[in-house]
């Protein structure tokens, strides 16, 4: 047997004695097989009489440390040392120094974009928010005093288009840009967006200019209808061909008409086509600061919950739970906007049908 002294005993660190089952430790007298070189404590050496691994001697066994504990003593295959701030090329997956910008190997750029770190005891991994997947920002960028990770948590749905348009706002501290879906969808965009505040208000502002704008259009149909049941019988019993028949009569004809009848029929039209185009752009006139002002709004939330959040939870699972639930986006909410919008639209044409 081989006694090992304490200069040596980073041999055996983190190694379990095979008869205890118990870690060497500094002070332990360890006792070494001259045979196979496994080590063991003095008293189950002498416990036990031999080496627990006798029945191998002869098969060229050799005693082997366990892999967590190669490493230590420079012997056998050198332990997993990766650098944890190495940089790898998302390109050709080559390790490059940290303050590296472009790969030596391939000459892909390594801006903050495209950065993957290594994470302790893990492979690559651009990072643990799995919401930041195809952000091209820095999850360490800030906007408004919070972290673009952060916010990519709570926007979820499309972050890779508002996380940049976040950042670029705050360091311009611009409050005006431009939101197509707020332009088409609005106000179904914020509902779906949980921007419930904005999207009540936005939602009321069509609703009063939709109705204001119907009541001048609605005047002037009937004035245009008394004045062509003049010229096309029209009542219940009336059919779709014989309206179409004496329509197009009336227009054979309408070369005909008297000077001021024409200028009467030509002025109600207008109002029909001015009024029509008013109540089309009513719909739209709110539309066209929700598209430029949606952004800042939505942002405005954000960081105002995201900041709320922070101070509510107590690590970052918390918050990313949190973030997940507050954030994101609202099918339901949308479609409620829809069917009330909807609805709306219904009563304006029970509304026209009197007409």
């Amino acid at each position: 047997m081989t006694q090992v002294g304490n200069g040596e005993f980073m041999l055996y660190e983190k190694v379990a004695c095979p008869v205890c089952g118990g870690d060497f430790s500094a002070g332990d007298d360890v006792v070494v097989c001259p045979e196979c070189g496994t080590p063991h404590h003095r008293e189950c050496w002498e416990n036990v009489g031999r080496c627990v691994n006798e029945s191998l001697h002869g098969e060229d066994f050799a005693w082997a440390a366990p892999r967590d504990a190669v490493g230590k003593s420079g012997e056998g295959e050198p332990a997993d040392t990766k650098d944890e701030t190495a940089i790898v090329c998302r390109n050709c997956g080559a390790d490059c120094p940290p303050d590296t910008l472009v790969c030596p190997e391939c000459g892909t750029s390594l801006g903050a974009a495209g950065r993957v770190f290594y994470g302790a005891g893990q492979g690559p991994s651009r990072d643990s928010n799995i919401f930041m997947k195809g952000v091209m920002t820095d999850p360490d960028e800030e906007i408004d005093g919070i972290k673009a990770r952060e916010a990519a948590a709570y926007v979820q749905m499309r972050a890779g288009r508002y996380i940049p348009r976040f950042v670029e706002m705050s360091r311009k501290d611009k409050k005006l840009s431009w939101n197509w879906a707020g332009f088409f969808m609005s106000p179904h965009w914020f509902f779906y967006r949980k921007i419930y505040k904005a999207g009540i208000l936005f939602l009321s502002l069509t609703c009063i200019a939709l109705l204001f704008a119907s009541i001048p259009l609605k005047n002037a149909f009937i004035d245009y209808k008394n004045l062509m049941s003049d010229y096309i019988e029209l009542t219940n019993m009336t059919t779709y061909d014989e309206l179409l028949s004496d329509y197009n009569e009336f227009v054979g004809n309408y070369g005909n008409l008297p000077e001021k009848e024409r200028a009467e029929l030509e002025k109600v039209q207008k109002e029909v086509v001015l009024y029509g185009a008013l109540f089309i752009g009513s719909y739209f006139i709110p539309n066209f600061f929700a598209a430029l002002y949606g952004d800042y709004i939505y942002k405005s939330k954000m960081v105002k919950e995201i900041k709320s959040m922070r101070g509510y939870a107590k690590n970052d699972k918390t918050f990313l739970m949190l973030a997940m639930r507050r954030g994101g986006v609202s099918f339901v909410s949308a479609l409620g906007c829809f069917l009330l919008l909807e609805t709306l639209s219904r009563m304006i044409t029970v509304y026209f049908g009197g007409v």
